[in-house]
């Protein structure tokens, strides 16, 4: 939850790359990018969890301390900040970042082997002919 608090210029000038970034649950979810603060946010480096940058807004973070910059966002508020960059692959998995099927991981293994490509419909019916 957005804390709406504006951060002191002393605040802001503690905040440097590679900094940690942590959620309201104190669970760290990325790092200050090189470009740190960009008025009016702070952006937090891609990586394991986020593809892309991640612009959070200064008025949610919540402290910043010699051990990283604390957020009043949850981790799936971050997520939402962020839906351009990894939406397109549906659910995650937000403590790995790996997309989320619903399947056990070794139930996608091969799957398209198992059916042919409909741009292939040609080629499986040459290798495969009719029975007539």
């Amino acid at each position: 939850m957005p804390n709406n608090r504006e951060l002191s210029t002393d605040e802001r000038q503690r905040i440097s790359p590679g900094m940690p970034i942590y959620d309201a649950a104190g669970e760290e979810v990325g790092t200050v990018s090189e470009y740190g603060v960009q008025e009016p946010h702070l952006i937090m480096h891609k990586g394991r969890i986020f593809h892309k940058d991640v612009y959070i807004p200064l008025r949610d973070v919540r402290r910043v301390e010699a051990t990283g910059v604390y957020l009043s966002l949850t981790r799936e508020e971050v997520h939402d900040l962020n839906l351009g960059g990894w939406s397109t692959l549906g659910d995650v998995d937000l403590n790995t970042g790996i997309p989320d099927t619903g399947m056990p991981a070794d139930a996608n293994m091969g799957a398209s082997e198992s059916f042919p490509d409909d741009n292939n419909i040609a080629d499986t019916a040459s290798v495969h002919p009719p029975n007539g």
